[in-house]
């Protein structure tokens, strides 16, 4: 009976599930998809479906107290609560919408709720390219990347030693 009544709360609910509720730390690997669509909520200034409360939470970087109330604004807008829920024979800590919420927002949200409880609100950063005026969320392990996708330099690939300098032994 009590198995029933989850199943018939959890179908009713629009559930975002991302990670359990250890404290997230880096390597924020599980957080990287549902951040990104954060980051986009926070740079399509555009958006028809778009919550006015991602540009006020964008307007607000620096000041801890105003990104915290745009956060709430947001939570209260897809009437977000936290609970528990079952997910491959374990709990998880998930957020929950009203009924038509878009899953990509509670996930977002919930991505950016767990990346600030372990790392606080200095991961919200401004693009540092002089012209650029987009914002990112910085996941990486240190906390110090200060480009936003498009003026991130690209990742050069190590050079494979070769020869009498390989790494690899020859089996005899």
């Amino acid at each position: 009976m009590r198995n029933e009544a989850l199943r018939m709360d959890r179908s009713a609910q629009t559930d975002a599930v991302i990670a359990g509720w250890v404290p997230v730390r880096a390597p924020y690997r599980a957080l990287r998809e549902p951040l990104a669509a954060a980051e986009q909520r926070l740079n399509d200034t555009t958006g028809p479906k778009r919550h006015q409360a991602w540009q006020q939470l964008r307007d607000a970087i620096g000041d801890d107290r105003a990104c915290v109330a745009a956060v709430d604004r947001l939570l209260a807008a897809l009437q977000g609560r936290w609970r528990l829920v079952p997910v491959g024979g374990r709990w998880r800590v998930a957020l929950t919408g009203r009924p038509g919420a878009a899953v990509g927002d509670l996930a977002a949200v919930q991505a950016l709720v767990l990346l600030v409880e372990s790392a606080g609100w200095s991961r919200l950063k401004p693009c540092a390219y002089q012209e650029c005026n987009q914002v990112f969320l910085d996941w990486t392990n240190g906390g110090n990347r200060r480009d936003c996708r498009a003026h991130r330099p690209p990742r050069v690939k190590a050079a494979v030693p070769s020869g009498e300098f390989s790494t690899t032994r020859k089996r005899l």
